[in-house]
């Protein structure tokens, strides 16, 4: 028995010190990170061509994802105690697919593919949901489309009804 209470021990010193890394790792690579935004920001607030102001935007937004990420990487210690909290709010779907678009529209047209998100309806469909993993979820789900989509396009539905909505 002392010889698991000493792997125990050892156990929990190493996820302790791996905790303490990635923590660490994530403030290291934030910092950079949030100055990088600030520039596209002020970059996007500039007298821009629509062309290039939409790469400051996708910038921008590819920016605040990365952010994210960041953060769901110091949540692991929270993820593997159970004490994962998400960030539940109202939002427009049909933003999160825009988003979605612009921040995988450049790969597409690299790979000459068509994205498109077809809506249906126009009007605004408010969900309640953990926005960033939403998207980063939908981000995924695009790109790996792209990489198994050798030519033609991908269409992404939004079918909505009174009880649900299928992506």
């Amino acid at each position: 028995t002392s010889e698991l209470v000493t792997a125990r021990d050892e156990a929990e010193r190493a996820n302790a010190a791996k905790s303490e890394f990635l923590s660490m790792m994530s403030h290291e690579i934030r910092t950079p990170m949030n100055g990088m935004m600030v520039m596209a920001q002020m970059l996007a607030a500039a007298p821009l061509s629509p062309r290039h102001l939409r790469f400051a935007e996708i910038i921008n937004r590819s920016g605040q994802n990365l952010l994210a990420i960041i953060n769901d990487v110091l949540d692991m210690a929270k993820i593997e105690s159970g004490k994962l909290n998400l960030i539940i709010e109202k939002f427009n779907l049909h933003e999160i697919m825009e988003d979605v678009n612009s921040i995988t529209s450049s790969l597409a047209h690299e790979k000459d593919i068509s994205l498109h998100i077809d809506k249906d309806s126009d009007h605004e469909v408010e969900i309640s949901a953990d926005r960033n993993r939403l998207r980063q979820v939908m981000i995924n789900l695009v790109n790996n489309a792209m990489k198994f989509t050798e030519k033609g396009k991908i269409n992404i539905h939004i079918l909505e009804n009174k009880k649900h909505i299928e992506l």
